[in-house]
């Protein structure tokens, strides 16, 4: 599956198009979004936790949507804290976790 980065569309397969610049003899394919022509668009791969189409990144939208809401659920406990603070907060915990994690394989 892929996704144009200009006009959004999703599609199976790019439109292909030969260019024979001028020449007798052999041809260059051009690929493009077959809704708007862009040849700016991108691969998708499958999200690492539901599998559904992921662009930019090893996870889907509804699954980062998902995470966000979580963490401003955790966010709540800490009621005196400053957003910025959290963040960093938990940014430290989840690079321990990391090292955890890979230090178990």
């Amino acid at each position: 599956m892929f996704r144009c980065n200009d006009c959004g569309c999703t599609f199976e397969e790019p439109e292909t198009t030969r260019e024979f610049h001028g020449l007798d003899y052999g041809y260059e394919n051009q690929y493009s979004c077959p809704c708007c022509g862009s040849t700016d668009y991108e691969d998708s791969v499958g999200c690492s936790i539901c599998g559904n189409w992921a662009w930019g990144s090893c996870f889907c939208e509804d699954c980062k949507r998902e995470a966000k809401k979580m963490l401003k659920v955790d966010f709540g406990y800490f009621t005196s804290a400053k957003m910025d603070d959290l963040i960093d907060l938990f940014n430290e915990s989840l690079d321990e976790l990391y090292v955890e994690e890979r230090c178990k394989k």
